[in-house]
């Protein structure tokens, strides 16, 4: 090769270096504003499969283990150190196919009716009390539903609304708006709300998330007398028009009474089979793998044989039907009620055990394997049969707020990137924080958003000492994550609405190495 033909080659060299440089400075360094539309359609690809996606239908599956009309057999229990026991079932039941009996209708039954009243927005505030423990209680103001009003002294009290209706539980560390429907009922003993989802009615994006997994519910309900308070995670930060999705049981309850005596059953009709199994002082912990398990007397030989032979079943297959249960060292519950029941969905969103304070429905599932489902709940301690109500019918009520004026961005704002949020708390851990900043954004954006983290090896320069952002903009919030995050960039795909946060992407020596294996070819 001639000295002319290398020079060329060693000037292309560094003018591609060069132009890499410059543009890996572009790319780490470029602010770019991004426009997210409060009128844009949502029915995009990137958003239905982002963190967001659109409000539907929901589920309408029925899970069982078992048919309701199979009667449990009664286990044989052995006793253990420290609370703990075991429940073994000698001979399981092959189980006949069958199909759960669908509990949805379309509308209330008999007479049930609900009226949607009034309903009112929180949203977290600068000056919020956000440390550790903190006993506070977020007050309420309702807007009447249909003409938006704020209900006045006079209104409130002439319609006899609950004092306790107007302020909300003391918010959890991931503090989102919230909004409260105010319900009034008549003809429902028990009234009985099992889900919400909240939609942008002019968008059809989903504004509302299960928080269960951050330490909050889904949804929190309050009923006293004729009124019923329903909370809800509301993730908008700017006045819109909201479709509401409730789900509510309706029909008449049954009543039951389950004497406290191990193996004893009730059943409600084709639906739902419960066996009582023991009343425990604290919270219990279900396990099938009993080799921990110590006897509190002798076991003879063959109990012994029992415990380690599997039973076996028509079709081969391996079911134990045993299950070694003991306390919680933590436990903050005083007494538990450990059933076993048919139905998942019936136990936790149909059945209530009945308490002084009302009908408890929170329902743990500690177990479920195969036909087994071991499930637990607070009880008082009492002798006395447990008594439990059901309602077998569900039906979706479907509300439209054409308003929500109270948000912090009121009227159309033109870009959403541009909503002001008022305040924002990340949590501790470094990782929870960077998913739940960019998710703020996402959501405050309207946009769906893919993350790939960096922080645990790029750890942001600088951080509010209180974890929490005051009056920023999901812009601004980007630009300082940019900012105080080495490494990271940001590209936004306007057609599918969808934040692409830290993409992997072919590195420019990646590029450059492919490109000289281009020249060898020529």
């Amino acid at each position: 090769m001639s000295k002319r033909s290398i020079g060329c080659v060693v000037s292309g060299i560094i003018i591609y270096l060069v132009f890499a440089a410059i543009l890996v400075t572009v790319t780490l360094f470029h602010r770019e504003d991004f426009n997210s539309s409060p009128t844009a359609s949502r029915d995009v690809y990137g958003f239905k499969s982002g963190e967001i996606g659109l409000l539907k239908e929901p589920s309408k599956k029925t899970e069982q283990v078992r048919p309701a009309s199979v009667k449990m057999a009664t286990p044989t229990r052995y006793s253990g150190w420290k609370n703990s026991f075991v429940l073994q079932w000698k001979k399981n039941e092959d189980i006949p196919a069958g199909s759960a009996v669908d509990p949805w209708v379309d509308g209330l039954l008999g007479d049930d009716q609900i009226d949607l009243i009034a309903f009112a927005t929180w949203t977290p505030q600068p000056d919020d009390p956000i440390s550790e423990g903190a006993d506070w209680h977020p007050s309420l103001t309702f807007r009447d539903s249909n003409t938006l009003e704020i209900l006045s002294a006079d209104q409130i009290a002439a319609l006899q609304i609950p004092p306790d209706l107007f302020s909300l539980p003391t918010p959890g560390e991931y503090q989102t708006p919230r909004l409260s429907l105010l319900f009034r009922t008549q003809g429902m003993p028990y009234v009985r709300f099992t889900g919400i989802d909240l939609g942008d009615a002019r968008t059809g994006a989903k504004v509302s998330h299960d928080l269960e997994r951050l330490g909050e519910q889904t949804h929190r309900s309050v009923t006293i007398g004729d009124w019923t308070r329903l909370d809800a995670a509301l993730l908008t930060w700017h006045d819109i028009s909201i479709e509401c999705r409730a789900r509510v049981l309706t029909g008449k309850p049954v009543r039951a009474s389950l004497d406290k005596t191990l193996g004893e059953q009730i059943v409600f009709g084709d639906h739902l089979r419960i066996q009582w199994l023991e009343s425990v002082p604290g919270s219990p912990i279900v396990t099938d793998y009993i080799n921990s398990f110590k006897p509190a007397k002798p076991i003879t030989r063959a109990e012994v044989a029992a415990f380690k032979k599997p039973n076996f079943f028509k079709d081969g297959s391996s079911k134990p039907g045993r299950f070694h249960i003991y306390l919680s060292d933590s436990s903050t519950r005083k007494s538990a009620a450990v059933i076993r029941a048919s139905s998942p969905t019936y136990l936790k969103n149909h059945c209530a055990l009945m308490t002084p304070a009302g009908p408890n429905w929170d329902w743990d599932i500690e177990e479920e394997d195969d036909s087994f489902l071991i499930a637990s709940i607070d009880t008082p301690t009492t002798t006395q049969p447990a008594e439990l109500i059901f309602l077998p019918h569900i039906t979706e009520l479907k509300f439209e707020i054409r308003r929500l004026p109270d948000l912090p961005n009121p009227g159309s704002p033109e870009d959403l990137f541009e909503n002001r949020l008022p305040r924002i708390t990340l949590p501790a851990d470094i990782t929870d924080a960077e998913r739940q900043l960019i998710g703020y954004v996402g959501v405050g954006a309207q946009v769906a958003w893919d993350l790939n983290m960096i922080w645990d090896d790029h750890p942001p320069r600088h951080f509010p000492s209180d974890n929490t952002f005051r009056n920023e903009t999901p812009q601004s919030l980007l630009n300082w994550y940019l900012d105080n995050t080495p490494q990271a960039h940001i590209t936004f795909d306007d057609d599918g609405l969808i934040l692409r946060v830290n993409e992997e992407k072919e590195s420019w020596w990646d590029r450059f190495v492919d490109s000289l294996s281009i020249w060898n070819l020529l």
